[in-house]
Formats: C-alpha cells, sequence, structure tokens
C-alpha cells in the first residue's frame, strides 16, 4: 500500500509540474507582450527549463 501511495503523489507531483510549466508559457507569453522586463522573462524561462528537464526525468518512458 505504501508504494502506491508513494506512487500516487510522484504522479500528482508531475501533473503539477506540468500544470505549473504551462502556466509558465502563458506569463512569458503574457510578459513578451507587455514588455516585461528582460531579466525577469529571462528568470522564468529559465525555471521553465528546469521545470520541462524535471518533467522529463521523472515522465515514464514509453516504449
Amino acid at each position: 500500500m505504501r508504494e502506491n501511495m508513494s506512487g500516487q503523489i510522484e504522479f500528482e507531483l508531475l501533473a503539477a509540474a506540468c500544470e505549473l510549466r504551462r502556466s509558465l508559457d502563458h506569463v512569458i507569453e503574457v510578459g513578451k507582450r507587455t514588455g516585461a522586463p528582460l531579466r525577469a522573462l529571462w528568470l522564468i524561462e529559465r525555471a521553465q527549463a528546469d521545470l520541462q528537464a524535471y518533467i522529463d526525468e521523472r515522465r515514464p518512458k514509453l516504449n
């Protein structure tokens, strides 16, 4: 049961990371349209890339 619970938590964490990554896409898009400071956009893009790397590492491999 503990393994199943751990798997569920891992799945929920991965789903939340995917949702956050999509939200960051929107933040970047709006920031570019509204002239947000370049440094802020760069930091958000960097966080987004780190999240994507985490997602890619954790996502089950499809064979």
